[in-house]
């Protein structure tokens, strides 16, 4: 894999750093396949990471943390679908980080966001149009995960909008009802009102946005279904527009490109 990555980067028009997060993606995807454990995706990494030229001026632990992440997200993932329960799950993903040295201040926050963020979207994808279950559910894995309740209010309602967004937007709902329900599930996380019309305007923009570029509408529309997402939730004028919707929009728009 690793040499593969190296003979392919010149050409792949891919920085150092994107090389590192899908190295570690594929190397967590390939090890729990074997049947492995968390502990051994991290040592394998750092051994593939040690190997990549150094071609930038990134320092390691830079490339470790992003390769980590990565690989953290698909043990998250493959965890919940197995039924793990959050704690187990930020238990195997803050044992990865830790065996490829990662430092220990950021371990916890770091392995408990991304199974908060995992069980968002489970939960989005298997209680189809309930966003104030959404919300229920991410914030008890957020609490679970052994996070403080104030950071567990911010990580369980930002997650939890961005999943019913995401799920919502892709099975082709309206923006302005991605934006309403994905405020739900902020608020029913534990939000205040302020908090989850920013958090629902910014993951229902993009979501929309990213929708609607997928299914090849020109830029208008694209930039039309950002624009109707922070009207849904009460939010106007040129700042939101500036800060949110053209940025969701354009993102889109060159993704498909």
């Amino acid at each position: 894999t690793v040499r593969a990555i190296n003979a392919s980067q010149a050409g792949s028009g891919l920085t150092l750093a994107q090389l590192s997060a899908l190295l570690g993606a594929g190397i967590a995807h390939d090890t729990l396949l074997r049947g492995k454990e968390a502990g051994a995706i991290g040592q394998i990494l750092a051994a593939a990471l040690s190997e990549l030229p150094k071609r930038t001026g990134m320092q390691g632990a830079d490339l470790a943390a992003i390769a980590g992440h990565a690989a953290i997200v698909v043990v998250a993932e493959s965890m919940v679908e197995a039924g793990a329960r959050p704690a187990a799950i930020t238990a195997a993903c803050g044992k990865l980080l830790k065996s490829m040295a990662i430092p220990e201040d950021l371990i916890h926050y770091l392995a408990a966001a991304v199974s908060t963020k995992a069980c968002a979207q489970e939960a989005a994808a298997v209680t189809q149009h309930r966003p104030d279950a959404v919300g229920t559910i991410t914030k008890r894995a957020a609490v679970d995960a052994g996070l403080p309740d104030g950071a567990a209010t911010v990580l369980a309602a930002n997650a939890a909008a961005e999943a019913v967004a995401r799920t919502m937007a892709q099975n082709g709902v309206l923006p302005q009802q991605v934006a309403e329900a994905a405020q739900t599930a902020a608020m029913t996380a534990g939000a205040d009102n302020t908090l989850a019309a920013a958090l629902a305007a910014t993951h229902a923009a993009q979501e929309a946005a990213l929708q609607s570029a997928r299914m090849a509408s020109p830029a208008d529309d694209v930039g039309w279904a950002a624009r109707s997402a922070l009207s849904a939730v009460g939010l106007s004028g040129p700042a939101p527009l500036e800060l949110i919707a053209v940025p969701a929009a354009v993102r889109a728009v060159d993704s498909m490109a």
